[in-house]
């Protein structure tokens, strides 16, 4: 699956992550998960610990989405992929647009199980075209802008007061 954690950035995640675990802290490890999801994108083992935290909380949609996209399959998670497939209203060929951002990207960087599963629920390959995440670069961007104009928008009040 696509994401740009490096494998610094990744052995931070697992050491933050274990020292919650340990710690039993679970909405914390969850909420940590979902931002570096959010962040860096989809990551097998990412989904996996994901899923088994919102397994222990008993949310069995958010689970099996994080265990079918990771292509985590057997008899402890059927339960779990099954309320997530079932829940999906417009029906199992929209799954992929269902998917969060973080989680999108080219059918070939998912799990080959999940690859399989898709083309048998007859899922449009178009749909798991990569969605760009807003960037930092692009808050940036926007925060200057917004601040060369209020810096504008000051300067000709002040000519206008002034003059």
């Amino acid at each position: 699956m696509t994401s740009s954690i490096s494998a610094e950035q990744e052995a931070r995640l697992r050491a933050r992550l274990q020292a919650q675990l340990d710690a039993r802290e679970w909405e914390r490890a969850e909420n940590l998960l979902l931002n570096w999801l959010n962040q860096f994108g989809s990551h097998v083992w990412m989904l996996e610990q994901l899923g088994h935290l919102q397994l222990r909380r008993a949310a069995w949609r958010a689970a099996g989405q994080s265990f079918f996209w990771a292509g985590i399959r057997g008899p402890q998670f059927e339960r779990a992929i099954e309320a997530y497939l079932g829940s999906e209203t417009p029906g199992r060929k929209c799954l992929p647009s269902q998917l969060p951002r973080w989680a999108r990207g080219p059918l070939e960087d998912y799990p080959e199980l999940v690859q399989r599963e898709l083309a048998e629920m007859g899922a449009k390959r178009k749909a798991l075209v990569p969605r760009r995440a807003v960037g930092r670069d692009f808050t940036a961007v926007i925060l200057a802008l917004c601040a060369l104009v209020a810096t504008a928008v000051i300067l000709w009040l002040k000519d206008l007061l002034w003059s």
